[in-house]
């Protein structure tokens, strides 16, 4: 579970890590709580773009990259509920790091922040602003 900042936080307002044993669970769903824009989002990137990557990640293997394994579209589809759940906002942009993760980026203003989930199931928060380094941080 990710412990985090009041709702209205920003990605680079994380407080807590994420929990060493959060691991998806068979059955998990995900469910919104609530209507709100960002819920909706939180849904489009979670039922969407990584639910077809759970479903044929070697489809990426056309354009180039090393697909993320399902364990690895997994463990990005628990943070992304788990972010959802908490109410931070949907990520600007999901893609494959070509090299078998996946990287959630959000701008915030000034502020780049990046989550990405290594293929070796590391989690690491990088936050930018007008492209210098604030802070680094492996979450898991």
């Amino acid at each position: 579970m990710v412990q985090l900042t009041p709702p209205e936080a920003s990605w680079a307002q994380t407080t807590g890590l994420l929990a060493a044993n959060s691991r998806p669970h068979a059955g998990a769903a995900p469910s919104v709580n609530g209507s709100s824009a960002a819920q909706v989002a939180w849904l489009q990137v979670i039922d969407g773009q990584l639910a077809d990557w759970a479903k044929d990640p070697h489809r990426l293997e056309d354009d180039g990259v090393e697909p993320p394994s399902g364990e690895i579209v997994r463990v990005a589809i628990v943070i992304a509920i788990e972010l959802r759940d908490a109410d931070f906002p949907a990520p600007s942009r999901v893609a494959a790091t070509g090299d078998g993760g996946i990287v959630f980026a959000r701008q915030e203003g000034p502020l780049l922040s990046t989550i990405e989930v290594a293929a070796d199931g590391t989690v690491e928060l990088v936050v930018l602003k007008d492209a210098r380094l604030l802070s680094r941080r492996r979450l898991r």
